[in-house]
């Protein structure tokens, strides 16, 4: 068994992609899309939660993305650079607030 197959994958968290500016909100695309080709070119796989939870045979080469809460900018900031990268994410939701 090869190192990379010993371990689990490697899990990126992620709470918000935003900045916050004279009131108004800018996606920070670019830097998620920096850290997505980075991980890329490294040679790291982009995988999936259901992977995960299925028990596939997942190593620390594959990358689970999670974001928390629910955030509003997912869908027009993190979404489109998800995609051209080939990658998805898990969205987890407050429930209390929806």
């Amino acid at each position: 068994m090869r190192p990379d197959e010993s371990m689990g994958p490697t899990f990126l968290l992620y709470h918000d992609l935003t900045e916050a500016t004279r009131g108004d909100v800018k996606c920070a695309r670019s830097n998620f899309e920096g850290q997505l080709t980075t991980i890329a070119e490294a040679g790291y796989r982009f995988a999936r939660m259901s992977q995960f939870v299925a028990g596939e045979p997942l190593d620390r080469r594959d990358v689970i993305i999670t974001v928390d809460d629910g955030v509003r900018t997912f869908i027009p900031c993190m979404m489109p650079v998800l995609a051209d990268q080939g990658a998805s994410a898990t969205m987890y939701l407050l429930t209390g607030v929806m």
